[in-house]
């Protein structure tokens, strides 16, 4: 319901299917991802006109739309206070062509909406790919608050009706640009009617409902500081017996993945299982010569300093693991008082297709790190942002090939020689 985009969670990339171009893809690119840019040239036809024709078919519009320059002033200037403008879509995501609701509240007179698709766009961030007309502004009742499940709802009323004909697939954000000189963001995704020979990006949406403090609850904390969950994520954490969909659905408790009752841990898929926040330490290199790494030059031992925080992961031996699995990153740290870990695993699934979880939640920030766009962010430099974006470039090429174990070495098991040191 929140306007606002807050950002969170870790950072587990798993490939999900071949046929992409190897191409450099940094930009958030949304559910549809990208498609491979196929040259046009034109050659002499053997018909009796002689007239030219393609020898290979013509670029697609997300190749050509990924030629467009960008717009530097997608940023929000001016949030001012939460009820200055805010909105949310009656869809989170829709196809190309397809319309949705928008439903806004604001204390001005009057707002625009500009659709901001997120891309490289040579630097850019993103592109603006369409600007309503004014629209007349109200101000909506505040949210209601149902007791029993502590779900914040807005329920207002759909402000104005947006099409999407012309809008290539991809993240968008919809800048609401109230005449007040307030601004806040409403995310949507176009998707991609098939996600054949595409990468796909999943959006961490219940991450951003967890964080989102819209109604003045989250699923940490309520608007007293105290325990204060759901929205549209169920989650009852500690409280899971409260749940009134329990009786009925007895093995779908929404308490923390791992605990029983029908406990199922987030280590077999990733490798690698949650353990602490929060803590700040340095990213140490520990399979150098592993593929992930190519073209970085670096060496065991190599270290980025704060690349690991403010949530981390490591490989608990102790826990369902998939193997081989090999550990390309070991970072000691210290978390509440207690020594521990960070590991940068990576393994491939029985289909072949592989997966690497970074142990970081800082590693989608850091490749910003060093730049103009973020400069030093929690301390990270452009030498950290470096590393961070060839080896995540390094990762797409190679899941883009196919099935990474058919033209990669397969992970050397190296969890029980790390962890008996």
């Amino acid at each position: 319901m929140n306007a606002d985009v807050p950002a969170g969670g870790r950072g587990d990339v798993a490939q999900e299917r071949a046929g992409l171009d190897r191409r450099r893809f940094l930009g958030a690119a949304g559910a549809a991802g990208i498609a491979a840019a196929t040259a046009a040239c034109d050659t002499p036809g053997d018909g009796p006109t002689g007239t030219a024709r393609p020898t290979t078919a013509p670029p697609s519009a997300e190749a050509a739309e990924r030629g467009l320059a960008g717009n530097a002033d997608w940023r929000l200037r001016s949030t001012g206070p939460p009820d200055a403008v805010e909105g949310y879509p009656d869809q989170i995501s829709v196809l190309p062509g397809e319309r949705f609701g928008l439903h806004v509240s604001t204390t001005a007179p009057g707002f625009t909406v500009s659709a901001c698709r997120i891309g490289w766009y040579g630097g850019a961030g993103a592109r603006l790919d369409w600007r309503s007309p004014r629209t007349a502004g109200r101000r909506q009742p505040p949210g209601r608050l149902t007791d029993a499940t502590r779900t914040v709802r807005a329920d207002w009323a759909r402000t104005t009706d947006v099409a999407t004909e012309g809008w290539p697939p991809g993240a968008y954000l919809l800048r609401l640009d109230a005449e007040n000189g307030r601004q806040r963001y409403v995310p949507l995704v176009v998707r991609s009617p098939s996600a054949a020979g595409r990468t796909v990006v999943m959006h961490a949406v219940a991450t951003w409902q967890a964080y989102n403090t819209w109604g003045g609850h989250d699923l940490d904390r309520g608007e007293d500081g105290a325990p204060g969950n759901v929205r549209t994520v169920v989650c009852y954490k500690t409280a899971h017996r409260d749940d009134p969909h329990l009786a009925t659905h007895p093995a779908l408790p929404t308490n923390d993945f791992r605990q029983p009752p029908a406990a199922d841990p987030e280590s077999p898929p990733t490798g690698v299982l949650y353990e602490g926040y929060p803590t700040d330490a340095p990213y140490v290199v520990h399979a150098a010569d592993h593929w992930l790494f190519a073209g970085t030059g670096v060496r065991a031992g190599d270290r980025f300093d704060h690349l690991v925080g403010v949530e981390y992961d490591r490989v608990t031996p102790g826990m369902p693991t998939p193997r081989p699995l090999e550990i390309i990153s070991h970072s000691p740290l210290v978390c509440n008082g207690r020594t521990s870990h960070a590991d940068s695993a990576s393994y491939t699934t029985a289909s072949g297709a592989g997966v690497f979880a970074t142990g970081t939640m800082r590693w989608v920030e850091a490749l910003m790190a060093g730049t103009l766009e973020n400069g030093r962010n929690h301390g990270m430099d452009s030498r950290t942002g470096a590393f961070v974006t060839r080896t995540t470039e390094n990762l797409l090429r190679v899941f883009a090939e196919g099935p990474a174990a058919t033209h990669r070495p397969q992970p050397r098991d190296n969890v029980t020689a790390v962890y008996a040191t």
